[in-house]
């Protein structure tokens, strides 16, 4: 490389490695490996979050990362992890039947190799909530309830402050400020 494309993609470095040219050339040299290196360690990175969120999701239905990719593959369904990442987060029913059909695959054998495994998919909540925590039934308009309260309160405490509220949505206040100032200064002159 020349001398002014090195000390370009030296810009930025610290010290006299972005503008001396025999010390920006090693700089530049380390930061292109590192850029080489870091462009392949990316993609590993990120599939292996897609394998961590197809695993969470196999598992919610109570299969394996490894068994269900085995199921797809005896099933010969071609979906890569991004997809099935994808899936598991924003599809969750349609992840459901990926997952049962290779549950359905698998069979007798994932049966097989779980019997020593006591255990079940854990309900949602095994015992019922309290009252406390129970939804309440909403009559037609209560949605807008806390806004009409937080409004009420506005229109209250624009009435203590002096402040006018105009229909069109703005609200104008006076420079209360200023008021007061001008009530502290007269009061300091007396």
């Amino acid at each position: 490389m020349n001398k002014k494309k090195i000390l370009k993609l030296a810009k930025g470095n610290r010290g006299r490695s972005k503008n001396c040219f025999r010390i920006a050339r090693p700089r530049v040299e380390k930061g292109l490996q590192y850029q080489y290196r870091d462009r392949r360690q990316q993609r590993r990175n990120v599939r292996k979050v897609w394998i961590q969120q197809i695993n969470a999701g196999s598992r919610q239905f109570g299969l394996g990362y490894g068994q269900f990719i085995n199921g797809l593959d005896q099933l010969n369904i071609k979906i890569n992890r991004k997809m099935l990442a994808e899936l598991a987060i924003s599809e969750p029913y349609s992840f459901l039947s990926l997952v049962d059909h290779s549950k359905a695959k698998i069979g007798k054998k994932w049966r097989d190799i779980n019997l020593d495994r006591d255990w079940e998919l854990p309900t949602p909540h095994p015992e019922p909530l309290p009252e406390s925590f129970q939804p309440k039934e909403q009559k037609p308009g209560d949605q807008w309830k806390p806004f009409y309260e937080s409004l009420r309160a506005i229109e209250e405490k624009a009435r203590d402050r002096n402040v006018e509220l105009v229909d069109s949505g703005e609200v104008v206040i006076p420079d209360v400020e200023v008021e007061w100032m001008k009530k502290e200064a007269a009061s300091r002159g007396k």
